[in-house]
């Protein structure tokens, strides 16, 4: 293990890898942002995204064949929020997600309160 890690081969690799998810990262929050949807994700996997209420916008998602996380388990002082993994998705995924997402929360707020 150790030898694989001082290896320079596995550090380019991981740089390489670093690059790609980086990518994918901005490419969905620069999609969110085009519809005026704020995102956050430095670095990692995933990308946070508030909305107004979790539980209706991963049920609504999930509709629609997305599989997000809802925040609650991963925030404790945060407004309701999303946590969207990026580690397989591509440019035009991020734009379609972006879409949909946009969709099912506008369509949340036209609804009325029962």
């Amino acid at each position: 293990m150790a030898q694989m890690w001082s290896d320079p081969a596995t550090s380019s690799l991981l740089e390489q890898t670093a690059e790609v998810y980086g990518s994918r990262r901005k490419a969905l929050i620069d999609a969110l942002a085009r519809r005026s949807i704020r995102a956050r994700g430095k670095t990692g996997l995933n990308v946070w995204i508030e909305v107004p209420e979790e539980a209706a916008v991963v049920a609504a998602l999930l509709a629609l064949k997305w599989s997000v996380a809802a925040g609650e388990q991963f925030r404790i002082a945060t407004p309701p929020a999303i946590r969207v993994t990026i580690s397989t998705l591509d440019d035009h995924e991020a734009e379609a997600f972006a879409h949909d997402l946009e969709s099912v929360t506008t369509l949340r707020a036209r609804m009325p309160v029962a």
